[in-house]
């Protein structure tokens, strides 16, 4: 690359877009590296909404070599000015030359407006696996669950977006939507709390807050003891088959009956009016990541409700960054807004140990979290039960940190990572439930693909989650398969087969 092409390019990546325009013409009437001087001037016309002249100038790139990212460039102006076939045909030819995140990303966006939202699914999961630290990938897939009824989905990838970037405001906003589809106004209000402090001039957000508060509160009807009772043993029984159908989890499963024998036991004490002494519900769970914590969080919530522990029985999920800011004063107020907003429900912090990892000091505001934490875990006692989550060895030292958590935080429950044959299981529980199956050859390959997967690094693959992107994988590979066959059946439609598995990147990874 000569060093003027480079000037170019860093002009351009400075928003100077005159200034790398003129260079890049320089060496195009100069006849120095006429292709990439082509594109580029084409991409810096394109970023200046000169869309006829980016087409001009990306064709002409194309006629001296063909490029993924001329075709790209040319797609792009073809989408803006509304020509989607032509910006389809790019994209295509694109994707022939070389797969990147952005061609097939830009496919998904044809897709999508032109109203083929499987095909643009399954470009967008393509996109994701190219590039599975863009928060904006998992975004549009998001957006087009939500577009397309399926909520759960959409606030998994919701989810997903904001732990790759805390602060991203649409994601948070649409998860908030979307728990709002599913009836989950607490975790809906919570969202639309820590927007606020994100995007506090977004248009109508106090409203939407207070709504979501008023109907909160009309949800909590009176009941005569007698039905209350009879409802929360009904729903114990079957929050806790629901427990017993989870895949695994047999010391967790243990565990949680032990802790519900102990509440109603302690119940029945006090009925009869025998002593009973204190009880702490708040929880510490140790394991890596995908082994099931969040949604054993959300059971024990129900749970406690059933039991009438907690009035709501909601989670609110957070980790560092939804309970830290990065001023005096303004981490309290920050803690404080996300205990009323989990309130009657289970308030669940991941990876908590990062509050006081690494800090030797008293600077960090980390700890003003815990403080704040625990005085609200004592004013709240009654309806307000929090979990602490991560790796056993970092929530040893995290809990050491400080004698208030440690009388607080005493029961334990630990995940153990999941067996290969726990994994197969997830995995075809995951097809069944997504309306496809798994062929005999393909179980066989899955899991020792599994297998696999695990030996080379299980804290890498991520248990449950590692097992989620393989079968987004594989059903994306199935979609290019099944695209082949001139009329398929609802048995090709729905079948993954071993070559699904054969395709998917994270095959390449363990290759």
């Amino acid at each position: 690359m000569s060093e003027l092409l480079e000037q170019g390019i860093e002009a351009l990546n400075a928003e100077n877009y005159t200034a790398a325009i003129l260079l890049f013409t320089h060496l195009i009437d100069t006849d120095q590296e006429p292709v990439d001087a082509y594109v580029w001037r084409a991409w810096s016309y394109y970023c200046q909404q000169e869309y006829e002249q980016t087409i001009l100038d990306s064709t002409k790139s194309i006629n001296l070599q063909l490029s993924w990212f001329a075709y790209w460039v040319r797609g792009k102006a073809y989408q803006e000015i509304g020509d989607l076939q032509a910006a389809l045909s790019d994209f295509n030819r694109s994707i022939d030359i070389e797969t990147t995140s952005s061609n097939y990303w830009s496919r998904g966006r044809i897709y999508e407006q032109l109203g083929e939202l499987q095909l643009a699914l399954d470009d967008y999961t393509s996109s994701i696996n190219l590039s599975p630290s863009d928060p904006t990938n998992y975004i549009s897939r998001a957006f087009l669950w939500e577009k397309a009824g399926y909520f759960d989905q959409a606030v998994d990838d919701y989810t997903t977006a904001l732990e790759l970037d805390p602060k991203n405001a649409d994601s948070l906003f649409f998860r908030a939507c979307a728990y709002q589809e599913l009836g989950m106004d607490a975790e809906a209000l919570a969202d639309l709390i820590k927007l606020r402090e994100i995007d506090p001039e977004r248009d109508n957000l106090d409203e939407q807050i207070q709504v979501i508060q008023v109907r909160l509160g009309e949800q909590i009807q009176p009941v005569t003891a007698q039905n209350n009772e009879l409802e929360e043993t009904e729903n114990l029984e079957t929050l806790l088959s629901k427990l017993d159908q989870l895949t695994g989890l047999p010391n967790v499963k243990a565990e949680v009956r032990k802790l519900v024998n102990l509440v109603r036991v302690q119940q029945l004490r006090r009925e009869r009016g025998l002593a009973t002494p204190p009880l702490s519900l708040h929880l510490v769970f140790t394991g890596n990541p995908g082994t099931g914590k969040i949604t054993v969080a959300r059971l024990i919530s129900q749970i406690y409700k059933a039991l009438g522990l907690l009035s709501k029985g909601h989670v609110v999920e957070v980790d560092r960054s939804g309970l830290v800011a990065g001023f005096v004063g303004q981490t309290a107020l920050k803690v404080k807004d996300v205990v009323t907003s989990a309130k009657g429900g289970i308030l669940f912090i991941d990876e908590a140990y990062t509050l006081v990892s690494g800090v030797s000091n008293g600077s960090d505001f980390g700890r003003e979290a815990i403080d704040t934490l625990l005085k609200a875990m004592e004013d709240h006692r009654d309806d307000f039960v929090v979990i602490v989550a991560g790796y056993p060895e970092q929530m040893s030292a995290f809990l050491s940190s400080n004698p208030g958590l440690q009388s607080r935080f005493n029961k334990h429950i630990a995940f153990d990572d999941y067996t290969i044959n726990e994994l197969s299981e997830i995995l075809q529980n995951l097809c069944a439930s997504s309306g496809y199956f798994l062929n005999e050859a393909a179980v066989h390959y899955a899991t020792e693909l599994l297998q696999d997967l695990v030996n080379q690094d299980p804290v890498a693959f991520g248990n449950a989650r590692g097992v989620r992107n393989l079968f987004e994988q594989a059903i994306a590979a199935q979609a290019s398969r099944v695209i082949e066959i001139k009329h398929p059946s609802e048995v090709d439609l729905c079948t993954l087969d071993a070559t699904d598995f054969v395709n998917t990147p994270l095959v390449f990874a363990v290759a």
